[in-house]
């Protein structure tokens, strides 16, 4: 079941909250752009999916992206301070709101892009430890079928060391209405 803002309540008493000990809220709820400047969607927090999500034991993540693969190019390259700034808003952003937890989804990072990401996700992971709230990182099957020698953003074991996970995209990106595959 997707769970959007147009989600009602019949259909959230109807979702399998028994089976579901963790749901992310996906849907580019948290954006970042090239100067590091936090935007949430119109819904934000979604309180009724929270008050359901709390009421029935789960906990609640929500999505962090960029803007556009161009705003992170610019992001990254920005000044530490900026990057650690950003993280730290973020992070007070998602704890406030009561989530338990934030996904970065930073999808199709160029090597260039390595350094500030590093320093993004260890700066986030840094301020969640004050707020006690989690985080995961996201990476598509196809980054770890790289050879280690091929220089990539995302340095796997690293990105792991500053969260709880890592979450592996590795879908064949079939839409309706498209052919199979495409």
């Amino acid at each position: 079941m997707c769970v959007s803002s147009f989600t009602t309540d019949e259909q959230l008493s109807n979702f399998p909250w028994s089976t579901t000990t963790d749901l992310i809220r996906s849907i580019s709820p948290i954006t970042i752009d090239s100067t590091g400047k936090i935007t949430t969607l119109s819904t934000w927090p979604l309180t009724t999916l929270q008050s359901w999500a709390k009421g029935n034991n789960t906990k609640l993540w929500v999505g962090v992206r960029m803007t556009s693969k161009e705003d992170a190019a610019q992001f990254f390259a920005s000044d530490t301070t900026t990057i650690v700034n950003a993280a730290k808003q973020l992070v007070k952003l998602v704890s406030n709101a009561n989530y338990d937890g934030l996904q970065l989804d930073f999808e199709g990072l160029k090597i260039e892009s390595k350094k500030g990401y590093e320093t993004f996700v260890s700066s986030c992971n840094a301020a969640i430890k004050e707020v006690h709230i989690r985080m995961t990182t996201t990476v598509y099957i196809n980054v770890l079928l790289l050879k280690e020698s091929e220089p990539i953003a995302y340095d796997v074991r690293y990105l792991s060391s500053f969260s709880d996970g890592i979450f592996i995209m590795g879908y064949d990106m079939t839409w309706l209405h498209t052919k199979s595959g495409t």
